[in-house]
């Protein structure tokens, strides 16, 4: 004799979670790049600009590897391509690239630690800016070299360092431990 066990129709799967989350963090992303990028005039208070689209980028790609890094880094970039005044696509190939790398280069075990994820900010902030002028040295004609460590690399990586823990345990907050999490 079998037994049959019928699981109620309100039952949270896990793929329902996964889809949830994804959604979640495709809205912080379309956040983020509004703010930053869209109404950075009436917003950004003494030329204070942290990136936290790269921020939501560095999680998602030590939360879920490679492939999350990727794809959300590709999200990320192509809603600051939306909102910014550049060539179209040269964010979202940078940011994708951080996503991907990001993922590959960081130590399972230290994944879920503050400390480390913020020192992958910001090494993907120093990283994500250098790229980006590398893809403007192909495609356009870039500042110059000076410019961009006076005027963007340092400001951008101090500023995202100093927003990080913050911006990333608000968004640990919201979107809770993963199943895979719970045992660390």
């Amino acid at each position: 004799m079998s037994i049959t066990v019928r699981r109620p129709v309100h039952h949270f799967t896990p793929i329902r979670g996964r889809k949830w989350r994804l959604r979640f963090i495709l809205f912080l992303l379309l956040l983020a790049s509004v703010i930053i990028q869209g109404a950075a005039g009436s917003v950004v208070f003494f030329s204070f600009r942290p990136d936290l689209v790269l921020i939501i980028v560095v999680y998602w790609a030590l939360k879920n590897g490679p492939s999350g890094g990727w794809f959300i880094g590709m999200a990320g970039g192509f809603m600051i391509d939306l909102f910014s005044s550049g060539m179209l696509g040269l964010h979202t190939l940078a940011l994708a690239t951080v996503g991907l790398l990001v993922a590959f280069f960081s130590n399972p075990l230290y994944q879920t630690h503050l400390s480390t994820r913020v020192v992958m900010v910001g090494i993907s902030s120093v990283s994500y800016s250098i790229f980006y002028y590398v893809l403007l040295l192909i495609f356009a004609p870039p500042p110059s070299w000076s410019y961009l460590w006076k005027a963007v690399l340092i400001p951008s990586a101090w500023q995202t360092i100093l927003v990080a823990p913050l911006w990333l345990w608000l968004i640990d907050l919201a979107l809770g431990k993963d199943v895979k999490d719970k045992g660390r």
